[in-house]
């Protein structure tokens, strides 16, 4: 049996590529975020953001209106192929997020508007044509398309229907497609609108979902390479949006599934299975149609809110994951910290993690067993056993033991006090007897009684015992209380707490 052992917390941190700023200033509502899409990858860059309304945006019908819109008279494709694209049996978006979302959404009535001429020339949108956008920012303007594009369309659409807006164009923009809102009022309606827009090379169905899922609110998953690429796992279209899809001829690659974290992230998790202590679990497919099992395992990793998922990906079970890496379904494990701008990496089981997580080392398989080490963070020790496959689905069975010392070996502990030799404050000693509080076990402190203050002036006096802890000159309180007296001539002791410092005077015949 292969065990991949993982350490789940030494990824290198990657600076955040989600840039925010001010593009079309409506006073509070002014945070822009935008996705980028570039020959051989992705960048992320900056389009509104904001509220974008209750919940039940995205349950039951969800209208999406393709706008199609020319700087001139050459045409890209006519529309009949964006109707295709949405409609298609099986295949079509409306197919795909109904079943992403597990029937809760449907695209049934999303439509397309034949194209219209923009008022502007080419140059007046895209003053800096060809791959010139950037991390930092578009270098099209994106809000006069909208406003004009919109507008163009105004007569045909009563936008007050109307959940997302997509913008096609009929040239290239700046190298990038982009997804994320506009904040405007359309039909008396006013709000951060979901939009996306792209050019003809974008025009592939799975670059069409990942910026509708941005529009949608979602930001990027990723692998666990740390490069500071987010496009390099084919098991979320988050991430590399056309990495692992079926291919589907003239649409290119459809879209794979959003990862389980994802789905959660739109209210789409219903069939999701949290556990905390040990015990077995059957996991159905993410396409779901196998049975009532549930489709996401979470497990927490520690009391922080980082968390393990395994859903049961590719195979056979949807069209859409036909052509993932891997012949038969495999778990895909991610790891989930909500403090990264990526939260959810797949996980790999490699040393070091594939730049592209499309090999061996990210698919979990019958009879592999994935177990976190010890790294200093997580506080649950998990180990999970993939067994046989039941139809489309996968039985696992979950191990959580408390990690007492993340980093060391529990069982070891040579002084008996309870705590692991690699975690004891005090080898030797018990770190249970602590007498002033200071933090500091009794038999490792030098200044037993100084509640943690320790020698200030560097006298080798201990500020318990120091009467003048910030002269170095100064420590003793000669016989008549004088602080660094010499005596003085007269008899007596006086008398120190440890506790609450001077306590007064005692005399001795």
């Amino acid at each position: 049996m292969k065990i991949k052992f993982l350490v789940l917390s030494i990824a290198v941190a990657v600076a955040p590529v989600l840039a925010h700023g001010s593009v079309w200033g409506d006073g509070s509502q002014d945070t822009v975020r935008v996705v980028e899409l570039v020959p051989g990858g992705i960048v992320e860059s900056t389009v509104r953001s904001g509220d974008r309304g209750s919940e039940s945006y995205l349950e039951g019908e969800q209208v999406w209106v393709g706008l199609l819109c020319s700087f001139g008279s050459e045409i890209p494709q006519d529309a009949s192929y964006f109707e295709s694209m949405y409609h298609r049996p099986a295949t079509g978006l409306a197919s795909y997020w109904s079943e992403v979302s597990g029937g809760r959404v449907s695209l049934s009535e999303s439509f397309v508007v034949d194209w219209l001429p923009l008022p502007g020339q080419y140059e007046d949108y895209v003053p800096v044509p060809g791959n010139t956008c950037s991390a930092g920012g578009a270098t099209v303007d994106l809000g006069s398309l909208f406003d004009d594009c919109t507008a163009a369309a105004d007569g045909l659409v009563d936008f007050s229907t109307v959940a997302g807006i997509q913008i096609f164009l009929s040239q290239p923009l700046d190298g990038c497609a982009w997804g994320g809102h506009r904040y405007a009022t359309l039909d008396a309606t006013t709000k951060n609108w979901p939009v996306t827009w792209m050019g003809p090379q974008h025009f592939v169905q799975g670059m069409v979902a990942h910026e509708m899922g941005h529009a949608m609110g979602l930001g990027h998953s990723n692998n666990s390479d740390g490069d500071g690429t987010t496009y390099d796992s084919p098991w979320d279209v988050m991430s590399s949006a056309t990495g692992g899809g079926h291919f589907e001829p003239p649409y290119g690659r459809l879209p794979v599934h959003l990862s389980g974290d994802q789905k959660g992230r739109l209210g789409w998790m219903a069939r999701q299975i949290e556990m905390d202590e040990s015990g077995e679990v059957r996991l159905e497919h993410v396409a779901g149609d196998g049975s009532d099992d549930p489709l996401v395992l979470k497990v927490p990793l520690d009391h922080g809110g980082r968390y393990l998922t395994a859903e049961v990906r590719g195979g056979n079970a949807s069209l859409f994951e036909s052509e993932l890496p891997g012949v038969s379904p495999v778990v895909i494990l991610h790891q989930v910290d909500a403090s990264r701008v990526q939260p959810a990496w797949v996980i790999d089981g490699d040393t070091p993690p594939a730049t592209y997580s499309g090999t061996e080392g990210v698919m979990w398989r019958p009879g592999e067993v994935f177990e976190t080490s010890e790294d200093g963070r997580d506080q649950h020790r998990i180990r999970l056993t993939i067994h046989a496959p039941d139809g489309d689905g996968m039985l696992l069975s979950l191990q959580i033991t408390q990690d007492l010392c993340a980093g060391g070996d529990d069982s070891l502990d040579q002084d008996g006090d309870l705590v692991p030799d690699y975690c004891d404050l005090c080898p030797g000693s018990d770190d249970g007897l602590d007498t002033d509080g200071d933090g500091i076990p009794d038999g490792c402190d030098a200044c037993r009684g100084d509640n943690g203050s320790g020698d200030v002036d560097g006298d080798e006096v201990c500020s318990n015992l120091d009467c003048n802890d910030g002269d170095p000159g100064v420590a003793v309180v000669d016989a008549c209380g004088v602080c660094g007296g010499d005596n003085g001539g007269c008899s007596g002791i006086f008398s120190h707490s440890f506790e609450t410092g001077w306590s007064g005077w005692s005399r001795t015949p």
